[in-house]
């Protein structure tokens, strides 16, 4: 219920709380969108979000992720500044790995560290030659 002068009112829909007639605080069932106030389904959370079945509420994904299933796993990266690699999106692409695209690749034995492609070394696994 919520409170509106000197009367309380039912929430509405699916709301458990509310603050007013059309804004919910938390849900009896399915997730919370915090911005909107509504309860949504699982798939129907905003783009940045994920469905937190622990906390029945849509929740930020990780810096970088415009998709993600959990706090840490991204599905897809802002392409614009980020890549994509090993469900996670970087400013760079992590040592072991190039940019491949909007991803980062994982280089490939000898190389420890390549450019352009898997094989094109900019530093080899000891105790092969550079």
């Amino acid at each position: 219920m919520y409170q509106s002068s000197t009367f309380c009112f039912n929430c509405v829909g699916s709301c458990q709380t509310c603050t007013n007639a059309t804004f919910c605080t938390s849900c009896t069932s399915n997730y919370l969108d915090p911005i909107t106030g509504t309860c949504v389904t699982s798939t129907n959370c905003p783009a940045g979000t994920y469905a937190n079945a622990t906390t029945n509420r849509c929740e930020n994904c990780p810096a970088g992720c415009t998709s993600c299933t959990n706090s840490t796993n991204c599905t897809t990266c802002n392409s614009a500044i980020y890549f994509f690699y090993n469900y996670g999106c970087y400013s760079s692409c992590p040592s072991g790995t190039y940019q491949s695209g909007i991803t980062c690749a994982t280089c490939t034995p000898p190389c420890l560290t390549c450019r352009g492609n898997d094989l094109n070394c900019t530093s080899c696994i000891a105790p092969q030659l550079y």
